[in-house]
């Protein structure tokens, strides 16, 4: 339990379709104008949605999944190759074999390093995949890195002729990046999850035709289009009251769990399904509205998607301990919740010891580290600083205090004692400590010394901003601290 989310992405099709777009293909014969008013506005008030965004024809699922996916392994600063896990839930597949998650490792470069593979759950399927990889994470040490993914084109599985289901439903993905907990961090991250179905609902929610029970034929082709058995078909009624239970009830069992109350939720994240559903469920749980996120106008209901491209249009809002409660339900039928105790480490403030002989060499260095940090408006962590003249005066400030210091920049030559032999010998005291080597000469018997030694320092070269680079920002210095300061994890993994 308690694994972190590392990075967050979504993406967004460029075509909106506006309510008012729909009256060019929705069949309306049905539809009492008298008693419902103007369609468009009908669909605004009745089930909270302006618009909606549809893939283009070219573009499959797995190709939203993999924008989300990318943009999400960016964020968290890793490669593809260094996921051990893919899970894509999605209700849209691209093709009945290979799974969506397998074309989705291809395209990111993955390579055969991580287990991929689909989970078909309709709208609560994100959290089923936040579920399933916390299980896999927690059962088996091969998992380290998790990416779970909600990607829908549901365009391509609605009948855009029916007037209720046309404008409920729109394409997107949202997607996540879990490091598995650490010690230090167990009362963050993924604390709880819940999953269940009841197969018995199944036909509140159903796309009848397609598969084998009813596979397309020349011979039924023209019937299935005509009845719109190739798309879905909803009980909206009886999804809606059966749905709003459930989703109450899997919030209250995760909050039971960890011993916590509806109080004490800081963001509500439920899926997308309408306004109405929304507002019934958070009175039935009893939360303030202020607490409850939505993006439903902007996007209707994007099923399996709807709450990770939530979660990432957010990640701004949230404070680190700030306890975001995650629910959906949707097709099977199923339904879930998660509980995530929010953590970012690019704000938690970092200390940072520089280690020089040179008392104006460090000072230096702390001077244009503040100096680069303050004018560069993507870096938003604080960052304290302190100086040490020596590696025995490096070494009694960690004896001293073992947990105080985050990273250390340390000159590898100085007189009595290298660099590298300080960091060997502060490593015995604070295994955690990520640490940069300083030198202007770096060669490869240092870093032989590093790999013999067992110890990982990153290099950095002197002089510390290079002269000859002009934009300060593009410094290979500066752009290894930042990376460390921002991403310990990634170099905190190595030790």
């Amino acid at each position: 339990m308690g694994h972190i989310i590392i990075g967050t992405g979504c993406y967004l099709p460029e075509k909106i379709v506006t309510n008012e777009d729909l009256l060019e293909y929705v069949d309306l014969s049905t539809y009492d104008e008298k008693r419902g008013g103007p369609y468009p506005d009908f669909i605004e008030r009745v089930m909270g949605f302006k618009e909606r965004r549809i893939a283009a024809a070219n573009q499959a699922t797995s190709d939203l999944a993999y924008e989300a996916a990318k943009l999400a392994l960016d964020n968290a600063g890793i490669n593809a190759t260094k996921i051990d896990l893919i899970i894509v839930s999605t209700a849209s597949a691209d093709k009945k074999a290979p799974n969506t998650a397998s074309i989705l490792q291809s395209k990111l470069g993955a390579g055969e390093c991580s287990f991929s593979f689909d989970v078909s759950a309709a709208c609560p399927g994100f959290i089923w995949g936040l579920h399933i990889a916390d299980s896999m994470m927690n059962g088996y040490e091969e998992y380290n890195y998790a990416l779970v993914v909600g990607a829908e084109k549901m365009s391509s599985i609605v009948d855009k002729r029916h007037y209720i289901t046309s404008p409920t439903f729109g394409d997107g993905a949202g997607a996540v990046v879990l490091k598995k907990a650490s010690n230090d961090l167990n009362l963050y991250g993924l604390l709880s999850s819940y999953a269940k179905s009841d197969g018995e609902r199944g036909n509140f929610l159903d796309v009848p035709a397609g598969g084998s029970f009813m596979p397309i034929t020349p011979e039924n082709v023209s019937e299935i289009y005509e009845k719109g058995l190739f798309a879905l078909q909803m009980q909206a009624r009886d999804t809606k009251e059966f749905a709003i239970h459930k989703l109450e009830e899997a919030t209250r069992y995760v909050l039971r769990r960890e011993g916590l109350s509806v109080e004490d939720i800081s963001w509500f994240l439920p899926h997308q399904a309408s306004g109405p559903f929304i507002r019934s469920a958070v009175n039935a749980l009893g939360l303030p509205y202020e607490k409850v996120l939505t993006n439903l106008e902007k996007y209707s209901n994007t099923s399996q998607a709807s709450t990770s491209i939530l979660l990432h249009e957010n990640v701004n809002k949230f404070k680190n301990g700030d306890l975001l409660a995650i629910a959906s339900m949707g097709g099977g039928l199923g339904w879930g919740a998660s509980l995530y105790r929010w953590f970012d480490y690019a704000k938690v403030p970092r200390e940072v010891l520089i280690v020089d002989d040179e008392p104006e060499a460090a000072e230096g260095i702390v001077l244009a580290l503040k100096g680069l940090t303050k004018r560069d408006n993507s870096f938003n962590t604080k960052i304290n600083y302190n100086t040490a003249e020596s590696g025995n005066e490096f070494i009694e400030l960690i004896k001293i205090n073992p947990a105080k210091y985050d990273i250390a920049i340390v000159d590898q030559r100085m007189p009595g004692m290298t660099g590298l032999e300080a960091i060997i010998r502060v490593r015995r005291l604070q295994k955690d400590l990520i640490c940069c080597i300083l030198t202007g000469q770096a060669d490869d018997k240092d870093k032989q010394d590093m790999i013999r030694s067992g110890e990982i320092a990153e290099l950095m070269y002197k002089p510390f901003l290079d002269p000859n680079i002009e934009d300060r920002f593009k410094q290979p210095n500066y752009l290894t601290f930042k990376n460390i300061v921002e991403k310990p994890y990634l170099y905190n993994s190595r030790k």
